[in-house]
């Protein structure tokens, strides 16, 4: 998502506020997974203002998740009309074919995205997966994913891959079978990262909910949720013992695990007085102790190189 789409300047800003207001809208019901709800918004912020591609990229997010396919096509191809060079719409067109079954075209789809940005992981690892799926090469061909894959990560002998259909899988590298699926995010899933380091190691995925979820790697129960990005989570990396997280919203946020205390309500005695009670162990959570906001546009990948963060965005540059 976009916070700040273009907007036809002869129109009237009462339109374009309200127009606002209902993607906004839509985008609070993306985030309870109410994605009917959202539907209904975005088409009513398209009714007042039919040129801005972000509303029908948002609309057709929520067909999607909805599986409506013949509709997410049909809003993914407005997206690209009316934003030619911009890969997201790209992606979403390659996404909703695949769920339409129309292989090919997903295909082109997802070559036109690495086009616009050659460092695009969804976009190559979708291809990579067409691949697999139509040439079924040598190997297990590890299936189970209704929409295309985003992201991999291996742990010991675990494979684990996020998808655009919101799901978490792991496989068993040493026979392909799928040893577990989770389905917690709302929406989509962009982002997937692995601190092995820790005890246990922790699995980081984020997508277009605006979360970040932590998990046990081993086990697969989630330990924290982050929330703070106002658009979609599109990359994950830990370093020094942060996470960092990049998003549609423009922002990088770093995150670290601080101490936090536990309130405890006092017991009482029988009389009503309030009885001593021993101080509670502080909890330790993972807290946003940061946000950088230097980006114009989405942030799309993270790097670090000794102690300097790198970042890339939607117009082509690397800081």
């Amino acid at each position: 998502f976009f916070s700040k789409p273009f907007l036809p300047l002869e129109m009237s800003e009462d339109v374009q506020a309200n127009a606002e207001a209902l993607k906004t809208e839509g985008n609070n019901a993306v985030q309870r997974g109410d994605h009917a709800q959202a539907v209904e918004k975005y088409t009513e912020a398209i009714a007042l203002v039919d040129t801005v591609h972000v509303y029908y990229s948002n609309r057709c997010a929520a067909f999607i998740n909805l599986k409506r396919w013949e509709e997410a096509v049909a809003d993914a191809r407005r997206t690209v009309e009316l934003a030619p060079d911009w890969p997201k719409g790209h992606m979403r067109l390659g996404v909703a074919l695949d769920g339409l079954g129309s292989l090919e075209e997903a295909q082109k789809a997802y070559r036109r995205v690495l086009e616009l940005e050659p460092g695009h992981a969804e976009a190559h690892t979708a291809l990579q997966a067409h691949s697999t799926q139509v040439t079924k090469g040598g190997g297990y061909a590890f299936t189970g994913h209704s929409l295309c894959v985003s992201g991999l990560a291996v742990h010991d002998r675990t494979l684990i891959s996020v998808g655009m259909d919101s799901e978490i899988r792991f496989w068993s590298l040493e026979d392909g079978q799928c040893l577990r699926v989770i389905k917690e995010h709302a929406e989509a899933i962009h982002a997937i990262a692995l601190e092995q380091s820790s005890s246990p190691p922790v699995l980081a995925t984020g997508g277009d909910d605006r979360t970040i979820r932590l998990w046990n790697a081993q086990t697969g129960e989630c330990l924290h949720v982050l929330e703070g990005h106002d658009e979609g989570v599109n990359a994950l990396l830990f370093h020094d013992g942060k996470w960092f997280s990049a998003s549609d919203d423009g922002t990088i946020k770093i995150w670290a695990l601080q101490a936090q205390e536990l309130v405890v309500d006092a017991d009482r005695g029988e009389g009503g007085e309030e009885l001593e009670t021993p101080p509670a162990a502080p909890v330790e959570a993972w807290t946003q102790v940061q946000s950088l906001e230097g980006h114009l546009d989405w942030v799309s990948g993270l790097a670090i190189w000794k102690d300097r963060l790198f970042s890339c965005r939607d117009d082509g540059t690397i800081c």
